[in-house]
Formats: C-alpha cells, structure tokens, sequence
C-alpha cells in the first residue's frame, strides 16, 4: 500500500511540476503581470531605490542587445529556481524527505502558487549559497575573513535586489555558523549572545538593508522607471500599460496607501465569513513548524533533527516577523522561511552529526496513543489536502485547498466538469483520512 501512495504522490507532484511551469509561462506572457515580470524590472532610473539592482541588470542587457526583458526576467527565474532545486536536494535529501522537498510547502511553492516569476527564488539562491560557505567545514582551509567577505558581497547583492532578505539571512547564519564553530553547550541559551558578533560581521549586509529602507521610492521614481522601459515596449509579448502598475508603482506609494493595500484586507475582513486571517496565519505557522519537524518530512524520525528543525524556524519566524507586518503575502514569506530553515539544519548538521546533540529546546510531548494517531495521520495527509496561498488579502479555506497537491487536480477536473471544487474535495478528504487512520497509513517517501 505504501508503494501506492508514494506512485500517487509522484504523479501528483509531477501533475505539479509540469502544470505550475506552463501557468507560469502563460500567466507572464504580458507586461500586465505587473506583481511578477514588474518586480524584476524596478531599477534605478529615477535614482537608487530599493529592489532596483536586477533591474538596472536587465535594462542594461537588453538596451545594447536587443533581448526581450521580458525574456530575461522569465528566464533568470526559472534558472534560479532549478538551482535552489538542485542545492535542496542535494544538500537536504539525506535529512528530509524528498516528499516534503518537493511539497507545496518547499519547492512547488511558487509553481503552485504562480509567483515564480519573482525573486524570491534568486535570493533564496543566494541564501543556500552564502550558507555553504559560512559553514567552515564547506570551506576546507579558506580563511575565515574571506568567507566572511564572501557572505558579506553575496547579501549586500540580495538586500539590493529585495530588502526582506536581511530577516532570514541573520537568523540562519546565526544557526550555521554557530554549528561551524563547533561551540558546546545549549544552542537555545548562546544564540543572543551571537547575535552583536554576527550583527557586526555582517553589517554590510545590515547598513545596505536600512539604505534601501530609506530610499523606499516616490511617484517621480516610480514613474521615471516606467518610462526607461516605454522605448524598449516593443520587446514586450503584449502591449505595454499606459501608466506604472504593480511592483512598479507600489515603488511610489506612501506608509498609508501600503497599510490599505496590503494590512486592511487582513484586519478587517473576514474570510469564509468567521475567520480572521491573522488566526489563520497563526494557525497555518503552527502546522507548517509541526510538519516541517514530523516524521513525514523528517528520515528516521530523528528526534534530535526534529527539534533542531523546530528551533530554527521559531527563530526565523520571529526575525521575520516585520516582513509579515508589512505585506500580505504571507505564503510567500512561508516559503521563504521554510527553505531557509530546512536548509540551515541541512548545513548545520551535513558535515557533523554531533551538531544536533547540543540542541534541546522544547519538544511537543504527545503520550496519548489515540491522539498521535489522529496527529499523524493529519500530518501524512498534509501535502495532499493543505496547501498555502501566497496572497492572503483574499486567503479562505477552499484557496488553501486549491494550493495542495489533490487541490491542484481536483480544480482542473472541477472546471471541467462544470462541479463546485469543494464538492470534490471535502469527501476525497474525509475518505482518505479515514483510511490513513485505520489503516496506518504514513506516507514515508
């Protein structure tokens, strides 16, 4: 039975893989993808500003030669997610299954959620990449200050691309270069004491993020980006937009126009007509830290893995916590926060194993037999029934479903068929868990 769950969940992840490339594909064949082909194409036209370095990259290329930058920004983005797929599998493979790699929570993440065509991807790129070499047993004999300079180039060239990277950057080089100093004890009880050393080492890395804070953008700036791409119109698959929108002209909003785009939809409306999306996201945070440390994403059920996995993304979630504040793409920043967590305890444990030993934070105790069951079961069933959206604005409970592998399918069948989603969905839901509960199923690929 277990063969025939894992042959289900490849084909649903396949379905995933093929379906999501093409959405993306088609979903950005305009300029009018303002959130996605518009965040590349910010640059510093109107002056510096933030998230403008890629796109100063792509306009210089495409002014002297002729390419589409359209084509550029596609094009970077999947090269960078097949490397952040690439360094997941091989540097996480031996600690996570490949099951939960390539789950809606990891890397079918932006696919599913069609916001490859962004940079989360690259600077999640350049997260693992810094990540490895901050790790001393990666670098062999290279000395310690160049590896610091190295990290230091890496993360002042992602802040520049998109500011966000800073709060998931210190907490994983906290973890990752505690591990690579071999240091003992309790990690839970010495990471603050870190944090002014790291704070100092990287503060290349910190003063780039506040500068680009600073120089948020305005109207003028937004709309001088606009036009130095108005002469190179032609390039573009589709007609281009009669004034910026988008990442484009966000680049030009005030705090106010900020909090009624992006926080009121959150605190003041309800989702489903009794749910507030801040519980939601609390709740959704909770399960995605349960899941990430469980056994179904976990080999061998490695307690101590477990609870290292748990520590790390606590720490990345709470560092994270102004990136929230501020945007709702909460599925977005999840995704961020789970790559950089699994890849953080990937590291820190890849070239030692006795890292783990000195982690001890709280473990969740669950002693009743019968509720372990119902836990598990929910956990094995996870991937195929729940799923994160990436814009919460609009977050409800049948958007959810549709962001998870069975989701993924069973919409397309749905609108085929011309039948409500959720009239598929809820009873393939109840019958599989009852199922996976009587029968003991666990899915362990």
């Amino acid at each position: 039975m277990n063969a025939v769950l894992k042959l289900i969940m490849f084909t649903l992840i396949g379905f995933a893989i093929v379906r999501g490339l093409y959405l993306n594909i088609a979903s950005n064949l305009t300029f009018n993808a303002p959130w996605t082909v518009g965040e590349w194409l910010i640059n510093y036209a109107g002056g510096f500003v933030r998230r403008g370095a890629p796109g100063e990259l792509i306009y210089r290329i495409s002014v002297p030669s002729g390419i589409s930058p359209w084509c550029l920004a596609v094009v970077m983005s999947f090269i960078c997610w097949g490397g952040l797929a690439i360094l997941l599998t091989k540097f996480c493979s031996s600690r996570f299954r490949l099951a939960f790699i390539f789950s809606p929570f990891v890397l079918l993440a932006p696919l599913m959620g069609e916001y490859l065509v962004r940079k989360d991807c690259l600077n999640l790129f350049i997260l693992c990449a810094s990540l490895l070499i901050s790790s001393r047993r990666s670098m062999g004999k290279a000395s310690f200050v160049l590896r610091v300079l190295a990290v230091n180039i890496l993360g002042v060239l992602a802040s520049l691309s998109h500011e966000t990277y800073l709060f998931y950057f210190l907490p994983s080089h906290l973890v990752v270069m505690y591990g690579s100093a071999g240091a003992d004890g309790i990690l839970a009880s010495r990471l603050f004491k870190k944090i002014p050393q790291l704070l100092l080492l990287f503060c290349p890395v910190v003063v780039t993020t506040f500068f680009c804070v600073y120089h948020h953008g305005s109207p003028a700036v937004s709309h001088e980006i606009y036009q130095s791409w108005l002469n190179l119109s032609t390039m573009f698959p589709s007609s281009y937009p009669i004034h910026a929108q988008g990442a484009i002209d966000a680049i030009g909003w005030s705090a106010s126009q900020g909090f009624d785009y992006t926080n009121k939809p959150i605190l003041y409306q309800l989702a489903n007509g009794f749910i507030w999306r801040p519980l939601a996201l609390i709740i959704t945070v909770w399960i995605l830290g349960a899941i990430a440390s469980s056994d179904f994403a976990i080999k061998e059920n490695d307690l101590q893995f477990a609870r290292c996995v748990r520590l790390i993304f606590t720490l990345i979630i709470f560092s994270m916590v102004p990136v929230f504040v501020i945007g709702h793409d909460y599925g977005r920043w999840l995704f961020m926060a789970v790559v950089a967590t699994i890849f953080s305890a990937s590291v820190f444990t890849y070239y030692d194993d006795r890292a783990t030993a000195t982690l001890s934070p709280a473990h969740l105790s669950l002693s009743n037999p019968g509720f372990y069951s119902l836990y598990r079961a929910g956990f094995s069933l996870a991937p195929f029934f729940f799923g994160i959206p990436p814009y919460w604005n609009s977050w409800n409970l049948a958007w959810s479903a549709q962001n998870s592998l069975t989701g993924y399918l069973l919409n397309v069948i749905a609108g085929s068929v011309g039948i409500r989603f959720m009239a598929l969905y809820l009873p393939l839901l109840i019958v599989a868990y009852i199922i996976a509960l009587r029968a003991n199923l666990f899915v362990k690929i």
